[in-house]
């Protein structure tokens, strides 16, 4: 595989796909669940590709927006004690604009686009401590459910401008979760977590001799829950460990507001924009979706969700 592959198409998948989204630290109970169906759109607003730089001038990716359509979930899985599984996949769809003079002129640039499944990430959470403040440590391992190696396959030279849906290595992330409650009149609470990401560099089905870094996950969240609605306010990151020319460093921040219409059924969205981004172009992404939980809000005291969190 090409340098101009890796280059263009890998920083393309890292901003496809948003960042990790934590399940927060109130761990399930036996029982107890969440899921949501989602969508994100993605937008370039700053995009970047070192290729324009090359002795033309001319050739390389000019924007990209990506679509992922996500499902979610949470789920208590002890009878003795808050441990819960935590499991996301993602259908990503990426369309790339770009110019090749060689290969299809100066008049119009040309589009690519990539379908594939993502990263499938599963998490195993636990609660250390439960009353008041909230402490839980969680382990997610990120698995590739598609192969870079084939994706554009058999579209010889316009193989290089099809997106990939992920950097196709497996990751081992331990994370330490923490939170609680503030007293006020209005239900609020803060929570945030940090961990370290272990760049394992198995690839899957990918022959490549990128050497991804180590880096160190980070999030912090103000929110509040007037009646059956909620809002949130969240600053996502990931810092690498080390200087690096390919891994990703990124900090993006935005609200989510979500509103229970029936039981536990409830209408979330979101919108998010890159404010640091090493690696890869910066971007706004919106996301829409649908989710249930158990216990309902009404007959819980503490929930987690993905992003948003009722008490």
């Amino acid at each position: 595989m090409n340098i101009g592959r890796l280059g263009g198409a890998l920083a393309l998948t890292l901003v496809a796909l948003p960042l990790t989204a934590w399940a927060g630290p109130w761990t399930k109970e036996l029982g107890q669940h969440y899921a949501k169906l989602g969508g994100d759109l993605y937008y370039t607003t700053d995009y970047f590709d070192s290729r324009l730089q090359g002795s033309d001038g001319e050739t390389g990716i000019q924007r990209f927006v990506g679509t992922n359509l996500t499902l979610y979930g949470e789920v208590g899985v002890f009878p003795l004690w808050p441990i819960q599984v935590t499991a996301s996949l993602p259908l990503t769809v990426g369309v790339s604009t770009f110019k090749d003079p060689a290969l299809i002129g100066t008049s119009e640039p040309g589009t690519a686009t990539g379908v594939r499944l993502g990263d499938l990430r599963v998490a195993l959470q636990t609660s250390i401590l439960r009353k008041g403040f909230q402490l839980a440590p969680s382990v997610e391992v990120k698995i590739p459910m598609y192969a870079n190696d084939v994706v554009g396959k058999g579209l010889g030279p316009y193989r290089q401008w099809v997106p990939i849906p992920g950097d196709g290595q497996i990751d081992i992330t331990p994370m330490m979760l923490m939170g609680g409650s503030i007293p006020t009149k209005v239900p609020m609470w803060v929570e945030g977590g940090i961990g370290y990401r272990f760049r394992t560099e198995a690839f899957v089905r990918w022959n490549t001799n990128l050497e991804f870094v180590d880096g160190i996950p980070f999030y912090a969240a103000w929110g509040l829950a007037p009646g059956r609605s909620w809002v949130v306010l969240r600053v996502d990151g990931y810092k690498n460990v080390r200087d690096d020319d390919v891994s990703r460093e990124a900090v993006t921040i935005g609200p989510s507001v979500g509103v229970t219409v029936w039981k536990g059924l409830a209408i979330e969205a979101r919108l998010a924009g890159d404010v640091v981004a090493n690696n890869a172009p910066r971007g706004i992404a919106a996301g829409l979706g649908v989710s249930w939980r158990y216990p309902f809000p009404a007959a819980s005291d503490a929930s987690s969700s993905d992003g948003a969190t009722t008490e």
